[in-house]
């Protein structure tokens, strides 16, 4: 935790990652789910699959601590630079977390 978060943040963002893996939770399909799809045109249930594929990669690279998870287009030029400032301001003495470090920096160079 850095020394601008105070309990109440580092809460809500504990609050916040809960949801977020609860919401990425794999539900069984019910047959009647289960006949909707299959009655659906190929295109569409591969659209299906695929979606539900990147939600499961992003809540896994969320869990691992992937910095691609961290790094959206949605993100603002602001938010960029204040990621890039505060990747850039971590002195890190372990050389694995050095590479994740730049990596991470590279990729929000590369989408600034």
């Amino acid at each position: 935790m850095s020394a601008c978060e105070s309990e109440g943040e580092a809460q809500m963002f504990a609050d916040c990652d809960q949801k977020t893996v609860k919401q990425t939770a794999a539900k069984p399909m019910s047959s009647k789910k289960k006949q909707d799809f299959q009655a659906l045109a190929s295109d569409r249930q591969l659209a299906i699959v695929f979606s539900s594929m990147i939600q499961v990669s992003e809540a896994f690279d969320y869990g691992i601590g992937n910095p691609e998870y961290f790094v959206r287009i949605s993100m603002t030029e602001e938010e960029a630079d204040i990621a890039k400032e505060n990747l850039e301001s971590i002195k890190l003495e372990n050389k694995s977390l050095k590479k994740q470090n730049s990596e991470a920096v590279a990729l929000l160079q590369k989408n600034a």
